[in-house]
């Protein structure tokens, strides 16, 4: 016979697994110049969150594709906003500015690939998005706020 399971399942009876990841990192950065003896404190999103961020953006823009342009903007603003309202952190600008050129190049192909008859150039596709703008990147919590936060 084998061993005996506990009443909670095999799984119980493994340690607690230790989290080794944090939602978002922090970052401690020195400053560079020499009389200066403050620090600057940041986060910065978590590479996998990026990426599902994307993946779950990207999937969006391949159900959205045959929607008017309004439409598409309206939608991708909308889960811009959402977000840089969670992740518009100090420190965090690099990340939001990934997301959002990588949603700028996916809608390019996305607009690109609406029909077999015509493609979209690059000069087209600013000129509709000088029409149609994205939202840009905004920090929420700057680092004068963030430190109030902060506990070292």
């Amino acid at each position: 016979m084998g061993p005996k399971s506990s009443p909670d399942g095999p799984r119980s009876r493994l340690p607690p697994r230790q989290s080794t990841r944090q939602n978002l990192l922090i970052l401690i950065d020195a400053l560079s110049h020499p009389d200066c003896r403050a620090t600057k404190v940041g986060r910065k999103t978590e590479k996998s969150r990026l990426r599902r961020s994307l993946a779950n953006l990207t999937a969006l823009m391949r159900d959205i594709r045959h929607w008017s342009l309004r439409d598409q903007r309206e939608r991708l603003n909308q889960v811009l906003r959402g977000h840089y309202a969670y992740y518009g952190l100090a420190g965090n600008v690099r990340s939001m500015l990934k997301l959002y050129r990588a949603v700028q190049r996916y809608w390019h192909r996305m607009l690109c690939t609406r029909s077999w008859a015509a493609s979209c150039t690059w000069e087209v596709f600013n000129q509709l998005k000088d029409r149609f703008p994205l939202q840009r990147p905004k920090v929420y919590l700057p680092y004068g706020r963030l430190q109030a936060y902060a506990v070292l």
